[in-house]
C-alpha cells in the first residue's frame, strides 16, 4: 500500500516531542524558531508539548509513544470489527468495516504517529459511556476537544436530552480550561497547517477544485465561509430527502451504542471537514462511523450510500488529479448527508419538546 512516508518514523508525533525538549531547555514560545527536525513550525494545541515536557517525554520517547498510539487505535478498530460479528452483522457489512480499517488513511495515521489516533480512541470511549455515564462521556469528549479542537461539535450530542445539562456544563468547562493556553494562538496555528490538495480533504480542499485560489486562504476567517456553503448544500439535501432521512434515523435504536457512535464520530468528522484542509489520515475517524452503521444492521439506501461514499473517500485518497477529486467529493457528500440527518433529528427534538408542553 503506497502512502507518503517520512523518515525517521512518527514524524507528526516527533514535532511534539522535539518541542517538549525545547520547553524543558527553557525560553520556548510558539513564536520561537522551530524545534522540529523537519523544520516545520509548531501547529498543535500547546497543551501537547507542555504536557509532554512536564511528564518528561522528549524526542527519545517518540518511538515508544508512536507504537503505543498505533496499538491503541488498532485495538479500537479490532473491537469495532469484533462488535460487528457479535451483533451478527452480515459478512458484507463486516467486510466494509474491515476495508475502512485497513485503508491508506489509517496506515498513514499510524506511520505518522499522529495524535488523531488518541482522539479516535477518546471519541469511541465517549460514545460507549454516553447513555450509562454521560458525565464520564462529557469528560472524555472535553479531553478530545482540548487536545485537538475538531471534536468540539460533539457538544451538540449532549443537547439532545435535558438530563445531560450537567454533563454539558462539565464538557464546556473542561474544554475551555484545556483550550485556554491555545485560544489566542489558534489563528496562527491554523495558518501554519500545511495545504496540499493531493494528500488532503476538507471544505477548503473541495472548494479549491472550483476556485483554485481557495487554498491560499488561511486563518480562522475561512471557517464561516466553509460553514455557510456546507449548511446551504445540507439544507438542500434535507429538503429533497427529508422523508427518506426519517427512515434512516429510525434504523438506530434509542439509547444504543451504535446510535451514540454514529453521532459522536459523525460530528467529529464534520468538525474536521469544516476546519479547512486536513491531511488524509484524519479520514480515519470514519472507521467508527462506518462501524456504527454496520452494527445497526440496516437495509436503508441512504446509509448504504454513506458507506459507499466513505469507501471511495478512503481508498481513492493519496491519488492525484481525477482520483483525488472523487475522494474529496465523496468526503463532502458524507458531510452533507450527515448534516441533513442532523436537521431531521433536530426537527424531531423540536416537535417532541412542544408535545411535552
Amino acid at each position: 500500500m503506497k502512502i507518503p512516508v517520512m523518515l525517521p518514523r512518527f514524524a507528526d508525533l516527533r514535532m511534539i516531542t522535539s518541542t517538549a525538549d525545547c520547553i524543558k531547555g527553557g525560553g520556548w514560545t510558539i513564536y520561537s524558531e522551530t524545534c522540529d527536525i523537519y523544520g516545520r513550525p509548531y501547529n498543535y494545541p500547546i497543551i501537547w508539548a507542555r504536557l509532554f515536557s512536564i511528564v518528561g517525554l522528549g524526542e527519545n520517547s517518540t518511538e515508544i509513544l508512536g507504537i503505543a498510539f498505533g496499538i491503541f487505535v488498532i485495538a479500537v478498530f479490532v473491537y469495532l470489527v469484533r462488535l460487528a460479528t457479535l451483533y451478527n452483522c452480515s459478512y458484507f457489512q463486516i467486510s466494509i468495516v474491515c476495508m475502512t480499517a485497513v485503508s491508506p488513511p489509517v496506515f498513514l495515521l499510524i506511520e505518522r504517529g499522529n495524535t488523531d489516533s488518541l482522539i479516535i480512541v477518546l471519541i469511541v470511549a465517549s460514545a460507549f459511556f454516553y447513555e450509562k455515564k454521560p458525565t464520564l462521556s462529557a469528560l472524555l469528549s472535553s479531553i478530545a476537544v482540548g487536545l485537538k479542537i475538531f471534536p468540539a461539535l460533539v457538544s451538540l450530542k449532549f443537547l439532545e436530552k435535558r438530563k445531560n445539562i450537567g454533563a454539558l456544563c462539565l464538557y464546556v468547562t473542561a474544554s475551555a480550561l484545556m483550550l485556554w493556553p491555545t485560544i489566542k494562538f489558534l489563528d496562527l496555528i491554523t495558518q501554519r497547517t500545511g495545504q496540499n490538495r493531493n494528500f488532503s480533504f476538507g471544505a477548503t480542499s473541495t472548494l479549491s477544485m472550483f476556485f483554485p485560489n481557495a487554498l491560499n486562504m488561511k486563518g480562522l476567517y475561512i471557517l464561516p465561509i466553509n460553514l455557510v456553503i456546507t449548511v446551504i448544500f445540507s439544507l438542500i439535501a434535507f429538503l429533497i430527502l427529508e422523508q427518506r432521512l426519517y427512515d434512516s434515523i429510525s434504523v438506530f435504536k434509542e439509547k444504543s451504542f451504535e446510535s451514540s457512535l454514529f453521532g459522536f464520530s459523525g460530528l467529529t468528522f464534520v468538525g474536521t471537514y469544516l476546519s479547512g484542509t486536513r491531511f488524509d489520515y484524519s479520514l480515519s475517524v470514519l472507521v467508527p462511523f462506518v462501524a456504527s452503521i454496520a452494527i445497526s444492521k440496516h437495509k436503508d439506501k441512504i446509509l448504504w450510500c454513506l458507506q459507499g461514499l466513505v469507501l471511495i473517500a478512503m481508498w481513492l485518497s493519496f491519488r492525484f488529479e481525477i482520483d483525488n477529486m472523487f475522494a474529496d467529493m465523496a468526503a463532502s457528500l458524507v458531510v452533507i448527508v450527515f448534516i441533513s440527518i442532523c436537521f431531521v433529528k433536530l426537527k424531531l427534538i423540536w416537535k417532541n419538546s412542544f408535545s411535552l408542553k
